[in-house]
Parts: structure tokens; sequence; C-alpha cells
């Protein structure tokens, strides 16, 4: 009974932070207005004496997102092509859409910027750190329960795998299972060997 409880109180408490998240996302119109933007234009990168056009947007649009102008962020994010940036300026670009589309409840652009199989990887490696946190907290059957989401363990790669297979294995020998611990340390031995 305690564990359906947790859960109960946990998926309260998760949509309680969902609530509060929003609430404080949505921009006040006094907040909108008052709150001047910098201009990404006055500040050089250090070492070069000038600001890439492409990281002065980004700093626009920073700013933007702070002030509480999603609308307007976006607009300038969605002129940014993606393909022509470096890998911090597109990660940074990506991160930026993604809070913007949140923001601003677009589907269709959160369905397209997640349109990508390396960012669902990103979500595997946050739910087994999620399952650490609760094995370390003595959940056992939240740990589980999160464990079990993974679909396709055999196709996680190196780190994530291994760390799968570790979870489950400490998972059962605390549980007092093992056999299964067993299992799962063999499958360790095995995809280490390889």
């Amino acid at each position: 009974m305690r564990t359906n409880h947790f859960a109960l109180s946990t998926l309260s408490a998760l949509a309680l932070l969902g609530v509060i998240a929003a609430v404080t996302a949505l921009p006040s119109p006094a907040r909108q207005d008052e709150t001047p933007v910098p201009s990404a234009s006055d500040t050089p990168a250090p070492g070069t004496g000038a600001v890439s056009p492409v990281r002065a947007k980004l700093r626009e649009v920073f700013g933007l997102q702070k002030a509480g102008r999603e609308k307007e962020a976006a607009a300038l994010l969605k002129t940014i092509d993606p393909n022509t940036l470096e890998p911090q300026d597109a990660a940074r670009r990506h991160q930026y859409s993604l809070t913007a589309a949140l923001r601003l409840g677009d589907r269709a652009w959160l369905d397209e910027l997640n349109n990508d199989p390396e960012r669902a990887k990103l979500a595997v490696d946050l739910l087994l750190l999620t399952a650490m946190r609760f094995l370390k907290s003595s959940d056992y059957a939240e740990c589980r329960a999160l464990l079990e989401r993974v679909k396709n363990p055999e196709d996680l790669e190196e780190v994530p795998r291994r760390r799968y297979l570790e979870l489950y294995a400490r998972l059962e020998q605390l549980t007092g299972n093992p056999e299964r611990e067993r299992v799962y340390v063999a499958k360790i031995v095995d995809f280490a060997s390889k």
C-alpha cells in the first residue's frame, strides 16, 4: 500500500510542479511591456572582438524568453537554419526552441523539433537516472516501473545499457531475488565481453 500511496503522491507532486512551471512561464502583461531586451550586439565573443550574427540572434532570443515574449522569440528562432550552425549553437537553438514551443503550446513545432532519434536517447538516460534515484530512496516498485518502460534495452548504447543492467541487478538483489539478480549479472558479463 505504501507504494501506491507514494506513486499517487509522486504523481500529485509532479502535477503540481507542472502547474507551477506553467504559471511561472506565462508572461505577465506588466512584465512583458516593461522588461527591456538587452542588445546582443553589445557584447563581443571572448577573444574575437565581434559576435557572430547567429550568436547575436540567440542572445536576443534568450532575452526575449527571459522577458516572457515567447511569440517574438519563436519567430526569431524559426529564421535560424539549424543546419548551418556549429554544434554548440545548434544545441542552444534547439533548447530555446523546445522552451518556446512548450510555452506557446505549439505541438506541431514541438513534434518537428523532436523528430530526431538521438533526442530519444536523452529521455532514456534521464529515465535511468530517475530509476537510480528511486532505487537509492528504497522505492523499489517505482524503480522497477521505470526500468520496465525501456522498450528495447538491447538497442541501447553501451553506457545506458550497462546502467540499465546494473540497475536491474541491484534492484533484484535488494528485493531478495538472487536468481533474477544472477540473470542480470550474467547479462552484464556477457555484454562486457563483446
